[in-house]
């Protein structure tokens, strides 16, 4: 009776392990599963076998954390790259049948993307040196503390983001200028960029490598710069005596989606992150607020000379709000993705103390009046932020805050 029972048992037991079997090998081909790169003018817009890194594009299966796409939910990263790393270590059926990937821009996670869907071995070895570099370039999120730790990772990370940024600017232009298809096939056979991956310390890009380190330095020395947060609302503001490089400038961050810089003779720049344009799910986040009111309000209530106060739509990948001179136009897409140090900041005639004020009661309004508080970004969609921004009041506000 025994021996019947057991043969039953594994008779019943039998197909689910068959099943979990056939599971797990699937798992392991997608995991060892390579793309080859294609052009993304050449893909076309019902192509099963192509998956998009870093962008979406109807009907073609995309791997991106921005909040356009669909990520599948059980998929975990902040970066496009740390998603593809994780579809590949899971061996998600996302990546099943696909044998072409692309983008369609060119950028440090989009590139690294790229690469860890191309190369299994590479993310295998040097997966978590993707998701650093990735959270560096696309985030400016350099954890300096760690580096000041002696952690080899953060440190061989930098040096592979100001690599890739040095040779886009020596072989091509500055992001988001000129034709980044072309860069494709450039980056993609650059052996310095992968012996940097190995571990071999790149003589490109050091320059710019020891500019992101002595801002470091300089944001972390209290006798020059002061440092103030708004956990309530998600801002820090930053007191320092000069415009610094982006990856120092926001190692000082922290949870901050919101970034006030106030630099020396009055000049100063309110950023939106980019931790607020994608689904970023390692933290809450706040939801963007649009700072168009917040503009026209310091165009009416301080005197600006031949200077105006301008922004970027809340949709924009990362809105600015500064003082520019009213006979140019608005900074491209390049400049204002490109460092503070490298374009003009023009001086106000409001005090630090004032524009502080300002900007930590704009927010903080726009928050509580709306009882918002951080949350899943995924939570956000750019509708749901359009509706939110619709339900403030900004008219109370203004009529509360009169500068002079």
């Amino acid at each position: 009776m025994g021996m019947e029972w057991g043969k039953a048992h594994v008779l019943y037991l039998l197909p689910s392990c068959v099943f979990l079997v056939r599971c797990s090998l699937r798992a392991h081909r997608l995991q060892r599963q390579e793309c080859s790169f294609v052009a993304f003018r050449n893909v076309s817009k019902d192509d099963a076998n192509v998956i998009l890194v870093d962008c979406s594009q109807p009907g073609v299966s995309s791997l991106t954390h921005h909040r356009t796409a669909k990520t599948p939910g059980d998929l975990f990263g902040d970066s496009s790259t740390e998603l593809v790393i994780d579809a590949r270590r899971k061996g998600h059926m996302i990546l099943k049948g696909k044998t072409r990937v692309s983008v369609n821009h060119f950028d440090i996670d989009g590139f690294l993307s790229v690469l860890a869907a191309t190369r299994s071995d590479l993310v295998n070895q040097y997966g978590e040196l993707f998701i650093q570099a990735a959270k560096i370039g696309d985030f400016r999120e350099f954890d300096f503390d760690k580096f000041l730790k002696g952690e080899k990772v953060v440190k061989q990370a930098l040096a592979l983001c100001t690599l890739l940024n040095t040779l886009e600017r020596c072989k091509f232009s500055k992001p988001f200028e000129g034709d980044d298809d072309r860069k494709w096939p450039i980056f993609l056979a650059e052996q310095e960029v992968y012996d940097a991956i190995a571990g071999a310390v790149p003589k490109t890009g050091m320059e710019e490598y020891e500019e992101v380190l002595r801002g470091c330095k300089i944001l972390r020395d209290p006798s020059v710069t002061t440092i103030t947060r708004y956990e309530d609302v998600g801002l820090v503001v930053i007191d320092t005596p000069n415009p610094l490089h982006y990856y120092a400038l926001f190692s000082v961050c922290g949870a901050a989606d919101i970034v006030l810089t106030k630099y020396s003779s009055n000049r100063y720049e309110v950023e939106q992150r980019y931790t607020t344009y994608v689904e970023y799910q390692s933290r809450p986040t706040f939801p963007r607020i649009c700072m168009s009111n917040l503009a026209r309000f310091l165009q009416a209530n301080s005197s600006q000379g031949d200077c105006i106060w301008r922004t970027d739509r809340f949709v924009d990948s990362g809105p600015l709000l500064r003082l520019e001179k009213a006979s140019t136009p608005n900074l491209t897409k390049a400049q204002r993705y490109g460092h503070p140090s490298e374009r003009p900041i023009y001086s106000s005639a409001l005090s630090p103390t004032e524009i502080e004020n300002v900007v930590y009661s704009y927010f903080k309004h726009a928050y509580s009046s709306t009882n918002t508080t951080q949350g899943d970004s995924k939570e956000w969609s750019f509708q749901r932020m359009h509706a939110l921004n619709a339900q403030v009041d900004w008219t109370t506000w203004a009529d509360a805050n009169k500068i002079r």
